[in-house]
């Protein structure tokens, strides 16, 4: 369970991992024309995803208690 809404996932960039989400902190890389975005997990693994598959935590959670993310269908 999340404790604060500052959780991201995405969609990994790594072909092999497409079908799963990553979840943790998101940081950015690069410049203007050459951003990559990514997700620092909680065991210090950093996943390059795609910039359109991110979202963020609401802050709530489903009746499974599992977090509720922007773009989730209820």
């Amino acid at each position: 369970m999340f404790n604060d809404r500052w959780m991201f996932r995405g969609k990994p960039v790594d072909s092999a991992l497409q079908k799963e989400w990553v979840y943790g902190s998101l940081f950015v890389r690069g410049e203007e024309e050459d951003k990559r975005y990514y997700i620092l997990e909680n065991d210090g693994t950093e996943t390059k995803v795609f910039v359109f598959s991110i979202q963020q935590a609401t802050g709530y959670y489903d009746e499974d208690l599992n977090p509720i993310f922007e773009g989730d269908i209820l």
